[in-house]
């Protein structure tokens, strides 16, 4: 508009009159300008008015630019350090609970300790006990045996003593092996007079007499099986164990 307006300004032609230009259009040319002067004062005004606002729109715009650059760029900051809190805090967590887990194991780790050392002690000393008891266990098993051992002695001893008296008071029976001749029973007695110290003559009341019992020695095999014949071969059978005695008693309780 302000253009076109400019154009028409300067395609206007003033009409000479006698006495120079036509003060009549020259007053209206004047109006227009004026016109269209205060026009264009309007619309700068307008402009900068608009001009204003938007500058203040820009420095608003600027500021919360700079408002929110500041503001990210602080809870930039602070999220990092909320980060680097959090991770110290972490970290020294991590390393409080590591410090109590360790410390937690020495405190097992030295009751396990102390229970070994105390547990190896009362064993040693339950060893220790467990030993002396068996000794003494054993000292007096030692000797009761030893003692029942000269008890039995002494009480087989006085039976076979009392036994052979009694046999030699008694008369002697006409016992005579059918198996066996005269001269063998002589020979049988001669070993046995000769091994054992008896007299021959007690010899015929224990030959062909039948052991009713097993006749076992100290590790229980069977020397003189029960239901055998009572012969020179048993007794020496029986005196090469050491087992005379024992048959001479055995056969006593089975006359008995």
């Amino acid at each position: 508009m302000a253009e076109d307006k400019d154009l028409e300004l300067e395609s206007i032609r003033f009409r000479r009159s006698l006495f120079g230009y036509s003060p009549k259009e020259v007053d209206e040319l004047l109006e227009k300008v004026a016109l269209h002067l205060r026009q264009l004062k309007q619309q700068k005004k307008h402009l900068e008015q608009l001009v204003a606002g938007y500058q203040a729109q820009e420095e608003n715009l600027r500021a919360a630019l700079l408002r929110a650059e500041e503001t990210v760029r602080r809870a930039k900051e602070q999220a990092i350090e909320e980060a680097a809190r959090l991770r110290a805090e972490a970290q020294a967590e991590v390393k409080r609970m590591l410090a109590e887990a360790r410390k937690e194991w020495l405190k097992v780790e030295e009751e396990r300790n102390k229970y070994q050392r105390m547990l190896k002690e009362k064993v040693g000393i339950y060893e220790r006990e467990a030993q002396v008891l068996l000794d003494r266990f054993y000292v007096v098993v030692r000797r009761h045996l030893k003692l029942m051992e000269e008890e039995f002695s002494q009480e087989v001893k006085g039976v076979l003593e009392r036994f052979e008296r009694e046999l030699r008071e008694l008369p002697a029976p006409a016992i005579v092996l059918e198996v066996e001749s005269s001269e063998v029973q002589e020979a049988a007695a001669t070993r046995e007079k000769k091994d054992s110290g008896e007299e021959v003559a007690d010899l015929p009341l224990v030959l062909g007499r039948v052991l009713k019992e097993d006749l076992r020695d100290e590790t229980g095999k069977v020397v003189v099986a029960a239901g055998e014949v009572v012969t020179p071969e048993v007794i020496e059978r029986a005196i090469a164990h050491g087992l005379y005695g024992e048959l001479i008693a055995k056969l006593a309780e089975e006359e008995e």
